[in-house]
Protein backbone atom coordinates (compact mmCIF):
# COMPACT_ATOMS: atom_id res chain seq x y z
CA UNK A 1 0.00 0.00 0.00
CA UNK A 2 1.97 3.02 -1.34
CA UNK A 3 0.34 6.75 -0.01
CA UNK A 4 -1.10 8.27 -2.73
CA UNK A 5 1.49 11.37 -2.68
CA UNK A 6 4.76 8.99 -3.73
CA UNK A 7 2.64 7.09 -6.50
CA UNK A 8 1.40 10.69 -7.65
CA UNK A 9 4.10 13.07 -7.23
CA UNK A 10 7.29 13.18 -8.44
CA UNK A 11 8.84 15.24 -7.14
CA UNK A 12 7.98 14.29 -3.62
CA UNK A 13 8.90 10.75 -4.52
CA UNK A 14 12.66 11.98 -5.40
CA UNK A 15 12.75 13.99 -2.31
CA UNK A 16 11.31 11.14 -0.08
CA UNK A 17 13.99 8.52 -1.56
CA UNK A 18 16.89 11.09 -1.33
CA UNK A 19 16.01 12.07 2.37
CA UNK A 20 15.50 8.57 3.34
CA UNK A 21 19.09 6.96 2.23
CA UNK A 22 20.63 10.19 3.55
CA UNK A 23 19.25 9.96 6.86
CA UNK A 24 19.95 6.14 6.64
CA UNK A 25 24.08 7.33 6.03
CA UNK A 26 23.16 9.94 8.92
CA UNK A 27 22.00 6.88 11.33
CA UNK A 28 24.84 4.39 10.81
CA UNK A 29 27.79 5.91 9.54
CA UNK A 30 28.11 7.39 13.58
CA UNK A 31 27.82 3.98 15.02
CA UNK A 32 30.22 2.42 12.73
CA UNK A 33 32.78 4.86 12.52
CA UNK A 34 34.32 4.60 15.74
CA UNK A 35 34.59 0.82 15.50
CA UNK A 36 36.18 0.95 12.36
CA UNK A 37 38.65 3.77 13.46
CA UNK A 38 39.59 1.78 16.73
CA UNK A 39 40.32 -1.53 14.06
CA UNK A 40 42.69 0.28 11.96
CA UNK A 41 44.71 2.37 14.86
CA UNK A 42 42.89 0.88 17.95
CA UNK A 43 43.34 4.93 19.84
CA UNK A 44 40.90 6.45 21.54
CA UNK A 45 42.29 9.95 20.46
CA UNK A 46 42.10 8.55 16.65
CA UNK A 47 38.38 8.21 17.32
CA UNK A 48 37.76 11.38 19.09
CA UNK A 49 40.30 13.19 15.30
CA UNK A 50 37.86 11.38 13.27
CA UNK A 51 34.26 12.39 14.54
CA UNK A 52 35.29 15.77 15.42
CA UNK A 53 36.69 16.10 11.60
CA UNK A 54 33.10 14.64 10.69
CA UNK A 55 31.15 17.70 12.82
CA UNK A 56 33.71 20.47 12.37
CA UNK A 57 32.82 21.15 8.93
CA UNK A 58 28.85 21.31 9.92
CA UNK A 59 29.57 23.96 12.58
CA UNK A 60 31.85 26.36 10.09
CA UNK A 61 29.70 25.72 6.76
CA UNK A 62 26.45 25.99 8.31
CA UNK A 63 25.92 29.57 8.28
CA UNK A 64 27.18 29.65 4.90
CA UNK A 65 25.06 27.28 3.96
CA UNK A 66 22.05 29.41 5.15
CA UNK A 67 23.50 32.07 2.96
CA UNK A 68 23.55 30.64 -0.19
CA UNK A 69 20.38 28.95 0.33
CA UNK A 70 18.92 32.78 0.01
CA UNK A 71 20.99 33.21 -2.83
CA UNK A 72 20.92 30.06 -4.71
CA UNK A 73 18.02 27.26 -5.50
CA UNK A 74 17.93 25.70 -2.61
CA UNK A 75 17.47 22.06 -3.97
CA UNK A 76 20.23 22.51 -5.64
CA UNK A 77 22.52 23.47 -2.47
CA UNK A 78 20.38 20.53 -0.87
CA UNK A 79 21.18 17.90 -3.97
CA UNK A 80 24.40 18.81 -3.43
CA UNK A 81 25.19 18.78 -0.52
CA UNK A 82 23.88 15.30 -0.14
CA UNK A 83 25.28 13.52 -2.95
CA UNK A 84 29.19 15.05 -1.13
CA UNK A 85 28.06 13.65 1.96
CA UNK A 86 27.25 10.24 -0.32
CA UNK A 87 30.17 9.65 -1.79
CA UNK A 88 32.40 10.31 1.13
CA UNK A 89 30.34 7.31 3.07
CA UNK A 90 30.60 5.33 0.21
CA UNK A 91 34.38 5.83 0.19
CA UNK A 92 34.54 4.84 3.91
CA UNK A 93 32.28 1.84 2.77
CA UNK A 94 34.34 0.42 0.36
CA UNK A 95 37.94 1.32 2.51
CA UNK A 96 35.85 -1.05 5.24
CA UNK A 97 34.95 -3.50 2.78
CA UNK A 98 38.47 -3.82 1.22
CA UNK A 99 40.40 -3.86 4.91
CA UNK A 100 42.14 -1.01 3.55
CA UNK A 101 41.21 1.85 5.95
CA UNK A 102 43.52 3.43 7.43
CA UNK A 103 42.88 6.86 9.98
CA UNK A 104 44.34 9.39 7.46
CA UNK A 105 41.56 7.72 4.95
CA UNK A 106 39.27 7.87 7.25
CA UNK A 107 39.79 11.46 8.46
CA UNK A 108 39.62 12.85 4.79
CA UNK A 109 36.56 10.89 4.25
CA UNK A 110 34.59 11.93 7.00
CA UNK A 111 35.92 15.36 6.63
CA UNK A 112 34.22 15.31 3.12
CA UNK A 113 31.21 13.83 4.65
CA UNK A 114 30.86 16.59 7.07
Amino acid sequence: MVPELLRTNRNFRLYFIGRSITALTLAIGPVVLPFAVLAAHGSATSVATVLTAQEAPIIVLVLIGGVLGDRYERMTILAGANTLSSVAQFIMAALLLTHTAEVPTLLAAALLSG
